[in-house]
């Protein structure tokens, strides 16, 4: 019987875990114009036109151009093997 709830218990952990993506927040840093990099809260992110914004962001050339001191949420997109993360989703808070 324990058996049958510790392997349920870990269908349904796995199962939420693989489902639920992490949400991050921070404060933007700096950006650096036509490279498509952005510091937030002290660490490297890309983002490039395929970057979903939820607010109001200028356009640049590789991607959206957030404003230095925005604090925004967002999400990482996970695949591949790239060696600095990329912004996937983001959402403008102030």
């Amino acid at each position: 019987m324990n058996s049958k709830i510790t392997l349920v218990t870990f269908f349904l952990l796995t199962t939420f875990t693989a489902v639920s993506e992490s949400t991050y927040s921070g404060t933007v840093e700096k950006q650096i114009q036509g490279q498509g990099i952005v510091t937030i809260s002290g660490q490297q992110y890309l983002i490039d036109h395929s970057t979903v914004v939820h607010g109001m962001v200028e356009q640049g050339e590789v991607g959206p151009i957030f404003n230095t001191g925005s604090e925004i949420d967002f999400k990482l997109d996970r695949s591949g093997t790239k060696e600095t993360p990329h912004i996937s989703e983001s959402w403008i808070i102030e």
